[in-house]
């Protein structure tokens, strides 16, 4: 009688294991998902490790779960090609300097560090086929990426996602609910080695 109470008790852990850990797998990727975006996109940054603002934005892409390439002035080339952006298309060349290209088109410059998701998430989900020069979240101008734009103003030396991602001082974000599934299978398997054991003793 105990054997079989034991063992209805281990079905059921089983059972409402199996379905909470379902239950927590689709709400991890509800919990690590960044901004609303309907549209492939990538932001091409342009940065300076000494740049206060540069850090603040490496926090808040980070956070965000941003895709972005990242690219030194540091390194000489990388330097050319920010000032040459910049001639171009009629702005003062600082750090950071991001391009945003939705879609394989480039759609926006923005000069500063802009950290409000409504911004990104209209420039992402409007494209509009012209690039739009932005100084922090004011409209300067509007122009037509050249044909040769990635050659003349993407094709630097890019960081690793690592170095950014200890330049930003965030690390990893820690999740709870990313252990849970391990936590409950460990519970299960505790379970069944009580009953198993129950039963050796009964």
């Amino acid at each position: 009688m105990k054997v079989e109470i034991w063992y209805r008790y281990v079905l059921l852990v089983l059972l409402f294991s199996g379905l909470f850990a379902g239950n927590v797998m689709v709400g991890t990727t509800i919990i690590v998902s960044g901004l609303e975006v309907e549209n492939n996109y990538t932001l091409y940054v342009y940065g300076w490790r000494p740049c206060p603002h540069c850090h603040d934005l490496a926090n808040y892409i980070i956070e965000n779960n941003m895709n972005f390439t990242w690219f030194w002035i540091e390194e000489e080339v990388n330097n050319n090609l920010l000032k040459r952006l910049a001639s171009d298309y009629d702005f003062q060349a600082g750090t950071p300097t991001v391009v945003l290209v939705v879609n394989g088109r480039p759609e926006a410059i923005v000069v500063g560090a802009v950290l409000e998701d409504n911004f990104w998430e209209k420039l992402i989900n409007n494209p509009n086929g012209k690039l739009e020069v932005y100084i922090g979240t004011s409209l300067k101008s509007v122009d037509i990426a050249r044909v040769t734009f990635f050659d003349d103003y993407l094709s630097g030396i890019p960081t690793t996602y690592e170095d950014v991602l200890e330049y930003s001082g965030k690390g990893r974000p820690f999740y709870i609910l990313e252990y849970l599934p391990t936590i409950v299978l460990l519970l299960v398997i505790s379970s069944v080695t009580i009953a198993f054991l129950w039963r050796r003793k009964g």
